[in-house]
This record gives C-alpha cells, structure tokens and sequence, in this order.
C-alpha cells in the first residue's frame, strides 16, 4: 500500500489519483472512521496493493487535534507501523507552509471536511509527524513540503520505486 496523508488542502487526493492513472494501481480513500473503529484490527485488515488516500496518521492527527477520543494509542499505533512496513507499505506525508495554506484555503474555498483552523491545525500535527518517530519507528517513510510546488516526476519515481522494492520482497 502507498499511503497519501496530509490535512486537506494539500492535493492528496489529486496526487493519489495521478499515481493510480499511471502506474496502474487501485486508488483508495479513507474518510473519517466511526467512534467505534478499531484502530487495530481495522487497519491491519485493509492493507493491500493500493495507492490509499488517508489512513493511519488521520486518525492521530485530527483524533488529537479534535479531542475525539477515537484515536490509536502509541503501542496500537506501534503494531500498526511495524505491520505496515512488514507488509511493504510506504507512508508519504504532505504539508505546508503554514501561511502559504492559509493563504491558499482563502483563494479556493472548496469546501473541506474541517475548517480552516482545524486545516491548518492539522498541517502543523501532519508537519511534526513527519519528523517524528514512536520509539524508533518512523511515522513516515517519506513527507514533502508542497509549499514551493508540487512532487516532480523524480521524487514520484523514487517514491515508487521503493514502494515496489519492498512490496516484492
């Protein structure tokens, strides 16, 4: 699975879709999950060869950020993270300059599924994540800053490349 997260805003499912298109892949997105969702066995029953739109780090994300209650504790997340890379998943996290979004929510005011404050709130928790780790394993594999433009074809390649590397071991 090659995993897309990021707040809204970012161009996540666009670029998911665009992967999907050319390399022949299955595109997936994952909304917001029930109250009752096990972020366990949930997860580790949806993996597959797939491009998915959102998934794990969503859940920590805005869970947190909105104080729902619903979101994987670190030694669930930990399990997750650890089958994931076992299955040969690959996490890329997109995110942006903080007032360059803003600026760009003020110019497309599509609506999103939080608003503008929970956007950027998310951009600074997809942000962290990406440079973060839980006791060694990394939240994400790769992350990107689009704030200067979107992935060129040769951080795609490589994303992809390494994605395929481990799903074929």
């Amino acid at each position: 699975m090659f995993i897309i997260e990021g707040s809204d805003a970012l161009g996540k499912t666009t670029l998911a879709k665009k992967i999907c298109k050319e390399y022949g892949v299955q595109y997936r997105h994952m909304s917001k999950p029930a109250s009752d969702f096990d972020h366990l066995a949930g997860y580790l029953t949806q993996v597959g060869y797939h491009v998915q739109d959102r998934y794990h780090l969503g859940s920590l994300v805005y869970g947190q950020m909105l104080q729902l209650g619903s979101y994987p504790t670190p030694t669930r997340m930990r399990i997750v993270q650890r089958y994931l890379q076992w299955r040969g998943c690959i996490t890329l996290v997109l995110y942006a300059n903080r007032s360059w979004l803003e600026e760009q929510l003020k110019l497309n005011p599509k609506a999103e599924m939080y608003d503008a404050a929970q956007v950027l709130a998310a951009n600074d928790g997809f942000r962290a994540l990406s440079l973060a780790d839980n006791r060694g394993v990394g939240y994400a594999d790769f992350s990107f800053d689009v704030t200067d433009g979107w992935p060129e074809l040769a951080h795609l390649s490589m994303w992809l490349e390494a994605w395929q590397a481990l799903w074929n071991k």
